[in-house]
């Protein structure tokens, strides 16, 4: 966890829990937040370090709501959004610019050679 770093952006995301609760259904909705800070994304119960982090892409889908995608070294994760994440995205690509190493289009061959993923996985590097 980042300790006594300090946030740089930080965006709400919400989730939804359904119980049972003796004869009905109960929904219940939860707002939490994603912290962006120099060296990860914290959300409730995750902590993506951020060069695990390959993007962070938007997809609208109402007037209120949207998803927020995590593309990570786990998989992608959606986050349910309900404010505009241009100001959350331009601080992680900052980060990321700052931060950037080169990758060399052989380690994705090493990557390849050694773990069977997608193609779909490769198609968000541009090399």
């Amino acid at each position: 966890m980042s300790g006594a770093m300090s946030i740089i952006s930080i965006i709400p995301y919400t989730y939804v829990e359904r119980k049972i609760k003796r004869t009905q259904k109960v929904t219940i909705q939860h707002s939490k937040d994603m912290c962006l800070y120099t060296d990860n994304i914290q959300t409730e119960n995750d902590c993506f370090h951020i060069n695990s982090i390959f993007d962070i892409s938007y997809k609208c889908v109402s007037k209120e709501s949207g998803f927020l995608y995590l593309h990570t070294n786990q998989g992608m994760f959606a986050y349910t959004i309900h404010t505009d994440p241009a100001a959350f995205i331009a601080a992680y690509k900052d980060i990321k610019k700052k931060g950037d190493i080169a990758v060399s289009p052989s380690f994705f061959v090493t990557i390849l050679s050694t773990v069977q993923l997608d193609p779909y996985f490769f198609s968000f590097f541009h090399v």
